[in-house]
């Protein structure tokens, strides 16, 4: 998390070569309240982000020297993005991009059939395998769960998160306000439209990676806040380089437009912050589920039947109960029966199980009801 708020800077520094813009890019990356948040649990999304991050600025190197150092180091950066979440594959066709708009090739085939992309595409699958083994050495159960992956998001899903209007709309009006502010939002979406504008090549290069992610995550079904991560890092550039240029457009007295700079970065930030500071605030009252936990031990006795909502078989948002032995028994009884790939598990769980805890059945939102016997 903190190395993606130096990339932050890094990249608005080299994309339109001000300091500002890469000061503000960063400012803007460290109050992004859903990059604190997952910063602070061991989740593969901030690692996904600062190697969406690290990729981009590798494309900026390409589009500008055609190093083939930069294409090595912009495909090994794609396949660890792609190695800690498979969302970040769509942001690959920046690569093209930036090979396409590159200077020094004297036609359109040369730049399309480059031999440094093939270079760049074999270094991120080795740079992927590298990183997750049992792409190969369990191929078959890989591509299992790349299909249910694909089905759960762009097919039947959760009923319960399916957002009310279409996805592409729902990202704007919802997951990203949610995740970065609304203030902030409005000047994202204003700096896209100026970057289409514009159209420099570190705007092309930007506009081609953020819409193949864009296209990509709008074509899901189901749609939670960190499904919008991959596309801050462009959202954030686009503000900075907005607002930073609308700036040294006034008109001003060098005070004064000292004075306006800092009332806009307030007014960019302050949304943000504070659902940093309430979020970080609650970190330090006792958990909700900590206490839930207490009042059962304290009011339920040990061996009663408890409907848990919140998780198929790990409590993350109830109170974290501890089962009985009937309760682990049971459960092994049902794993046998269903899904024999976990019976293992239970049957180790029963090893360390005392006395104590309760006959848990756990239910999820998308599940129906469960009938407790």
């Amino acid at each position: 998390g903190v190395c993606s708020v130096l990339l932050s800077y890094l990249l608005g520094r080299y994309l339109f070569g001000r300091s500002s813009i890469g000061l503000l890019n960063a400012l803007l990356t460290a109050i992004l309240p859903i990059h604190v948040t997952r910063s602070q649990t061991a989740l593969p999304d901030i690692p996904m982000f600062a190697s969406v991050q690290l990729f981009l600025l590798c494309c900026v190197f390409v589009s500008r020297t055609g190093n083939w150092r930069h294409y090595l180091a912009a495909g090994v950066a794609a396949g660890l993005a792609v190695a800690f979440k498979y969302s970040a594959t769509a942001v690959t066709p920046a690569l093209l991009a930036a090979s396409l708009i590159r200077p020094g090739m004297a036609s359109l085939w040369q730049r399309i059939f480059n031999p440094l992309l093939l270079m760049s595409a074999v270094a991120s699958a080795i740079s992927f395998v590298i990183l997750t083994p049992f792409s190969i050495l369990s191929f078959h159960e890989f591509i299992r769960d790349i299909l249910y992956h694909n089905s759960y998001i762009f097919g039947a899903g959760q009923p319960w998160a399916r957002p009310p209007i279409p996805t592409f709309l729902y990202l704007f009006v919802d997951t990203i306000p949610q995740t970065s502010g609304t203030l902030l939002t409005i000047f994202s979406i204003l700096g896209l439209f100026y970057a289409i504008y514009r159209r420099t090549s570190a705007d092309i290069l930007l506009l081609v990676g953020f819409l193949s992610l864009y296209i990509f995550t709008a074509r899901a079904s189901t749609v939670f806040a960190h499904y919008a991560l991959p596309l801050l890092p462009f959202l954030t550039i686009f503000a900075a380089r907005v607002s930073v240029e609308a700036l040294g457009r006034l008109r001003l007295a060098p005070s004064l437009r000292y004075a306006v700079a800092a009332a806009g970065i307030v007014a960019l930030v302050a949304q943000p912050f504070a659902q940093v500071a309430r979020y970080d605030y609650s970190l330090t009252r006792t958990d909700t589920r900590t206490e839930a936990k207490a009042w059962i031990e304290a009011n339920i006795p040990a061996g009663a039947k408890v409907l848990m909502d919140g998780g198929r078989d790990f409590f993350t948002v109830s109170p974290p109960l501890r089962y009985s032995r009937a309760g682990v028994e049971r459960r092994i009884r049902e794993a046998r029966r269903d899904e024999p790939g976990r019976v293992r598990y239970w049957e180790t769980l029963l090893q360390t199980t005392g006395n104590g805890g309760y006959d848990l059945y756990p239910i999820q939102g998308d599940m129906f009801h469960r009938t407790v016997p």
